[in-house]
């Protein structure tokens, strides 16, 4: 069976069991080192975009670049329940993000990475047929399967997952999420307390979420981890509290002066700062609290709702009253209506490269 395939470089080639070769002007040009006896059939080539072919021989998934084999991987959609089954490829392409996407003529269809384990799509998913003939993706990222005698079907990625939070009581609304650099969620609710979500299973199966006991208030309003790996808690009542690394419960903050109302904010700075915000700002460094203000105007009256850090370090605050404050280092600057803001709290900070801040206010 021949094959047409444009590889990653604006080649095209041709395929067949025995081997393949380059579409020149000239005519063909047979791979330097091609498909041996030793390996199997050629059944399904693809372009890749990292240059080059993949390329399925006998059991492996090979890519071929510049005249030599660059990769040889297991096929990762075959497991031991497939024991005598057909396993003959019949479609195959790399997707955007760099998966595969491959049918079968006996097995469905299977996306995953080249070398990983691949998700596999039969009849239990709901396929009309197990026999895969042609596969495509569209701009939207769903993905298409001509099958032999079953119509086509489509495979629709499934932008939201539901992750249930264990309810006691009345319903608790969501105040902040943290994510671990475990691979954990954190979750801060209004009157439910602190909820941890340890990193998903390799399936995709979560374990759920488990509440974490602590001595403050339960009216969670802030979470965020540190550099060290503790975590840190704010609450409506001016609580602030730190979970070590390891640790099983939250513990008051060493330290911390409290007064300042709820405690609406907290950034785990790049430089190891821990900034702290509500109706004033402070700034843990090297263990000691300090009072921040802006330009010599006090914020403590001003409540502050949003604050981010950008690629310079530069730290900034987003006001109630439509102020947002820029503080690098010692320099610190105001911006408001004659900078062209609209005078509206600013209830959300996202600076991005080359200097680019976005904000949204209310």
């Amino acid at each position: 069976e021949l094959q047409l395939v444009n590889d990653g470089e604006g080649r095209l080639w041709l395929t067949s069991r025995a081997g393949f070769y380059e579409v020149t002007d000239g005519g063909l040009v047979a791979a330097a080192a091609g498909i041996s006896e030793e390996d199997g059939w050629l059944q399904r080539a693809a372009g890749s975009q990292r240059g080059g072919l993949w390329v399925v021989v006998g059991l492996r998934l090979k890519r071929w670049n510049h005249g030599r084999w660059i990769e040889d991987l297991p096929c990762g959609w075959w497991g031991e329940a497939d024991e005598g089954a057909n396993r003959y490829v019949t479609a195959m392409k790399e997707l955007r993000d760099g998966r595969l996407l491959i049918g079968m003529i006996e097995g469905g269809a299977g996306v995953g990475r080249p070398g990983g384990v691949f998700q596999r799509f039969g009849r239990e998913q709901g396929l009309s047929h197990e026999w895969v003939r042609c596969v495509g993706e569209d701009r939207e990222g769903n993905l298409w399967l001509g099958t032999g005698g079953g119509g086509v079907a489509a495979l629709r990625p499934q932008r939201v997952e539901m992750v249930e939070v264990e309810r006691t009581g009345a319903r608790h609304n969501l105040q902040s999420i943290a994510m671990a650099a475990d691979g954990g969620v954190w979750a801060g609710t209004e009157g439910g307390g602190a909820w941890h979500l340890r990193e998903a299973s390799p399936e995709g199966i979560a374990e759920g979420f488990v509440r974490v006991e602590s001595d403050g208030s339960p009216y969670v309003w802030s979470v965020e981890e540190d550099g060290s790996g503790r975590m840190w808690l704010g609450s409506w009542d001016g609580d602030l509290e730190v979970l070590e690394k390891g640790g099983e419960r939250f513990e008051a903050a060493p330290g911390w002066p409290g007064g300042g109302g709820p405690v609406r904010l907290i950034l785990a700075a790049s430089d190891g700062a821990l900034w702290v915000g509500g109706r004033e700002l402070r700034c843990l460094r090297d263990g000691v609290w300090v009072h921040e203000d802006g330009a010599g105007r006090s914020l403590a009256p001003m409540r502050q709702v949003s604050i981010a850090e950008d690629v310079d370090g530069a730290i900034w605050v987003g006001i109630e009253d439509g102020t947002v404050v820029r503080r690098l280092g010692d320099e610190v600057e105001i911006f408001g209506r004659e900078d062209g803001f609209p005078g509206e709290a600013v209830m959300a900070i996202l600076p991005q490269g080359e200097g680019t801040v976005w904000m949204g206010t209310m």
